[in-house]
């Protein structure tokens, strides 16, 4: 990183003076002051050019603030409870099933991602909520669900695309909710603004993660059955020889 970014950064950090004063790294050069929206930006002026305004870290990071702490102790719960569901009764009732009997419960909840359409309808959602957050996870959601009943009508007919429909689902489903966790922080979603789907984001999201593991799971187990099974095979015939 250049010299003159990282002193813009430290001096948007620090308080107004009482005097005027220069950088440490430009002593020579004074430091002016002007107030934008309530907050003071520093700027220099060095020969007949326009100011450089040194623009504070607030604007290009994000604050996290009580609505924040709230949802993220709010998510971390939901995660954690969902996790031992999965962990003592669902894992337990479903790792000795077949395919078609494991899966179909866990593909219908998948379908109901649909609800994520929420996040594109004004006063559900608040208008300040930022589409670079709310667009891609709202037609993310929907992609999941349409890969759900897909991959769930391969399964229940049996089909020889069930198990590859599966992992197509399990990892673009699972890809749009990472990508809905990094979009919170990258464009300062504040949790507020998700107004009633507020609740889609601190319970469905914690769940369908939880969901995406298990199915990830059942299908690397079932894998790895399939390959002993074929060793097994492999093995008989050559004794029989």
């Amino acid at each position: 990183m250049r010299p003159w970014i990282r002193g813009y950064g430290r001096l948007s950090l620090l308080p107004v003076p009482g005097s005027a004063c220069g950088s440490s790294w430009a002593p020579e050069i004074p430091i002016s002051y002007v107030e934008v929206d309530g907050n003071n930006l520093r700027y220099i002026t060095s020969g007949t050019g326009p100011a450089n305004l040194a623009r504070p870290f607030q604007e290009t990071l994000m604050q996290i603030g009580a609505n924040h702490i709230h949802f993220f102790i709010s998510y971390g719960v939901a995660f954690l409870v969902f996790g031992l569901i999965g962990k003592w009764y669902v894992w337990p009732s479903i790792k000795g099933r077949t395919l078609k009997v494991a899966l179909t419960p866990l593909l219908l909840y998948a379908c109901l991602r649909v609800n994520g359409l929420m996040f594109l309808m004004p006063g559900i959602v608040s208008p300040e909520l930022p589409s670079a957050f709310a667009v891609p996870t709202a037609y993310g959601d929907l992609t999941a669900s349409i890969l759900a009943l897909l991959a769930l009508a391969n399964i229940r007919v049996e089909s020889a695309f069930a198990v590859p429909m599966l992992w197509l689902f399990n990892i673009v489903g699972l890809c749009d909710l990472i990508y809905a966790n990094i979009s919170t922080f990258k464009d300062h979603v504040d949790p507020a603004q998700l107004g009633a789907s507020y609740y889609l984001a601190v319970l469905n999201v914690p769940a369908m993660v939880v969901v995406h593991v298990l199915i990830f799971v059942y299908l690397l187990n079932l894998h790895s059955a399939e390959r002993s099974r074929a060793s097994e095979l492999a093995t008989g015939q050559r004794r029989d020889r």
